[in-house]
């Protein structure tokens, strides 16, 4: 057996790399044409270091590039985000490349000039102020010379920042497509021949391959919709600083809030809000309103009916927030208590325009007349969702204002957003769901209430009061009305617990949030791991423990295995068996790596 050992990784779930044999030394980071199965594949290139002994090896059908296509920096980068998220290099290599490069489209990628020496810097950059920080972001790309990446949590407020650089500046900079395509392609090739020196996108411009990255800004690091919703499952802040380490580059994070981790290491200061800048009522105390159909009672309390009359009189936008979509999130029979269940899927589904819809499978079908169970005739809705608070926010301002229902089932398109623009230019209330908050983007949204702010608490998940907390804080501040806006909190327990940080600011809430945490070994303390064996969920707990490790189990057989450890490591070792190429017909666990 003659030539060179060439260990080839391509797009999949396994961790290992299948070794072929090639007649001369091939390039790491290069894409391979090789043989698998009956078929040809597309992989990447890495120089192998246990070749395999006394095995017939198929060789490399051809070398597809020159260099490297994605340059040292962002491979340096597949490699530290494999083991940082528990999973193999060819899924990251996957998640780095575009489409057309996995397909082994020819890419004319020039050799990478040598780095200019220099020395990673960081800057915090936390204000309330989001026209503070935006001016200062444009102050940073203008002073910079060099290459640059500039991340939004959403692709409206990457768009919406674009278009406030000077004219002068736009040609130098790219707004990077969220969605994949031809254009994307285009342009991730002009960044590849170094066309363009900055880039501002969200999340999805994480691994644009700017040649020469030297400045790295993330706006809003602690948001949400930095955590991906894949595999690999990664937190697109933690990845894009690490980008700037590998690049010795300047790290700019911002925001209106820190996260868990950059609070614990750095407690930025926290301004507080006005009086009277929230208002907190309970909600125990305020009357319910019975909608036919329904058989909890919809409670608005005096003071968000007045505050939002104030509003819409004044010819500003109200929006009313309820994270639970349709008009009831659940219908019942009234004689057995059964839930009306999805006949695709099984789950108890919503009423939404009069019909049945399952939040799961979205599957719809018709409510029927009687009970499926026990053949009983009346049917009630539990937990009123936003259509049953349209319909009261109606009732509030009668005929003379407008109001709008808006939630994704419904469709964000630049079409609905400026037909609601237009609807609402002399006042109106908006009734939505928690993406109802970009609309604050547009300018006019005088007032946010929130009709149940503990139900945005109650989720079964470690970083729940976070996720409330920060989206109640955006609603303060996020646009350019933010600094006036008034927010109304309708609580059962008004302005206590996690809430007294909205009144204190957010290091008030950050204390006591982060002493359970520690208590408790969650993130940022530890690094929580969520594993689902599907049907290899004995052999992954016995390895587990084998491994030293004690993960929980879950009150389930299906339940996925949860795991708090301080070395990922340990984790990656015991769990790697289960990611080899040949058990592809078993599955693949599906892992989740929470760092803060």
């Amino acid at each position: 057996m003659t030539g060179h050992f060439v260990d080839v990784f391509l797009p999949g779930p396994w961790w290992n790399p299948l070794t072929y044999l090639s007649p001369r030394n091939v390039q790491e980071g290069v894409r391979v044409v090789v043989p698998m199965g009956r078929g040809k594949r597309v992989g990447f290139a890495r120089t192998s270091v246990n070749p395999p002994c006394g095995v017939d090896l198929r060789s490399l059908e051809r070398i597809v590039d020159d260099v490297p296509p994605l340059g040292e920096e962002l491979w340096q980068l597949a490699l530290w985000l494999c083991g940082r998220s528990l999973c193999g290099l060819g899924a990251t290599l996957a998640l780095l490349s575009p489409a057309p490069l996995l397909r082994g489209e020819p890419c004319a990628c020039p050799s990478l000039p040598e780095r200019r020496p220099r020395a990673f810097s960081e800057r915090l950059l936390f204000d309330v102020d989001e026209g503070r920080r935006w001016s200062s972001y444009r102050d940073e790309i203008t002073a910079h010379a060099g290459e640059g990446l500039v991340l939004f949590p959403e692709q409206l407020s990457a768009r919406r920042f674009w278009e406030t650089l000077p004219e002068s500046l736009r040609p130098e900079v790219l707004l990077w497509s969220h969605q994949a395509g031809k254009k994307r392609w285009e342009d991730w090739q002009r960044l590849r021949r170094g066309e363009v020196r900055i880039v501002v996108g969200s999340p999805s411009a994480l691994f644009a391959p700017l040649q020469d990255l030297s400045l790295v800004i993330v706006e809003e690091e602690g948001h949400s919709s930095y955590q991906s919703l894949g595999t690999p499952f990664f937190n697109a802040r933690s990845v894009a600083a690490r980008r700037a380490q590998l690049a010795e580059a300047r790290l700019v994070l911002g925001g209106s809030l820190p996260s868990a981790r950059l609070y614990r290491s750095r407690k930025p200061p926290s301004p507080r809000p006005s009086k009277g800048k929230i208002r907190f009522v309970d909600v125990k105390n305020a009357p319910g309103a019975v909608l036919p159909g329904l058989r909890d009672p919809l409670k608005l309390s005096e003071v968000l009916i007045e505050e939002t009359l104030a509003v819409v009189n004044a010819g500003k936008k109200a929006l009313w927030i309820l994270d639970r979509k349709g008009y009831a999130a659940e219908v019942a029979c009234e004689e057995c208590g059964s839930a009306l269940l999805c006949r695709r899927c099984g789950t108890p589904c919503r009423l939404c325009g009069g019909l049945l819809q399952c939040p799961t499978c979205r599957e719809r079908q018709p409510l029927p007349d009687r009970c499926p169970r026990c053949g009983g005739g009346l049917l009630q809705g539990n937990r009123p969702g936003l259509e049953a608070l349209a319909s009261l926010a109606t009732a509030v301002t009668g005929e003379a204002f407008p109001v709008r229902l808006w939630h994704a089932d419904l469709g964000q398109t630049k079409k609905r957003r400026s037909d609601l623009k237009r609807d609402l230019v002399r006042g109106g209330v908006v009734v939505g769901s928690r993406g109802a908050l970009s609309l604050c983007d547009e300018g006019g949204v005088a007032l946010v209430g929130w009709i149940d702010v503990d139900g945005e608490a109650r989720r079964p998940f470690f970083d729940a009061r976070h996720h409330a907390f920060r989206m109640i804080w955006e609603s303060c501040w996020r646009g350019p009305d933010g600094l006036s806006r008034r927010v109304v909190l309708q609580s059962r327990c008004p302005g206590v617990g996690w809430q007294q940080g909205l009144r204190g600011g957010w290091g008030l809430f950050w204390a006591g949030e982060l002493e359970e945490r520690r208590s408790l070994e969650l993130p940022p303390f530890a690094v929580l791991v969520e594993i689902d064996g599907g049907g290899q969920r004995e052999a992954l707990l016995a390895a587990l423990r084998a491994g030293g490790l004690d993960p929980l189990e879950g009150d389930s057989p299906q339940a996925p295995l949860w795991l708090s450890c301080q070395r990922l490591a340990l984790c990656r070792e015991a769990v790697e068996p289960f990611f080899d190429i040949g058990r592809s017909r078993r599955g693949f666990p599906k892992i989740r790596v929470w760092t803060d």
